[in-house]
């Protein structure tokens, strides 16, 4: 399997293979400590297309196991995310009851546990990890080119209330 998409979080780096399925690399940072670095496959996404968009939520520092990060990826198509956990090949659908339109991306807030998520219809929304709260939404349709929307490349945290959406662009193969 090859690999299509990688992101790095804190505790390491979270792969994506073209077979949907998750893994996580971590003990990058101490790799010759007892046990070093470490690969781990977190379960396999059940999708027919390649997610639009994924993001990393940092582990919580109160749990039980906190080595493994929680993994969102968008529904091809479709509103809400998958959240994938741990290594019990956990696998559970998120859709608020606020949310009509397919996410295109995706970003975790670096140490709080919100995410905001890009829609195709335009929205940005800052939403609890777990969507069971909208915390604000915004229209964020472009002003320029007609009204169209402009399509965020990359969306990112910016210190700890904002998010910050750069390198715009058409949407990404697949969107609708």
């Amino acid at each position: 399997a090859r690999i299509v998409r990688a992101l790095v979080w804190a505790g390491g780096v979270v792969v994506l293979t073209d077979a949907y399925a998750l893994y996580a690399v971590t003990g990058l940072a101490t790799p010759t400590d007892a046990g070093g670095a470490r690969v781990d496959r977190l379960g396999r996404l059940p999708l027919a297309r390649l997610p639009e968009a994924m993001a990393v939520l940092v582990p919580e520092k109160a749990r039980r196991r906190p080595r493994w990060p929680e993994v969102l990826v968008s529904l091809p198509g479709q509103a809400g995310v998958l959240a994938a956990e741990g290594l019990e090949n956990r696998v559970e659908p998120r859709v608020p009851h606020w949310q009509a339109a397919p996410v295109v991306a995706l970003a975790a807030h670096p140490l709080e546990r919100v995410v905001a998520c890009f829609c195709i219809d335009g929205t940005l929304s800052v939403v609890k990890a777990d969507f069971s709260e909208l915390l604000f939404v915004v229209d964020a349709v472009s002003a320029g080119g007609g009204g169209g929307i402009a399509f965020p490349r990359l969306m990112c945290w910016c210190g700890s209330a904002f998010a910050v959406l750069t390198c715009w662009g058409p949407p990404a193969a697949g969107a609708m």
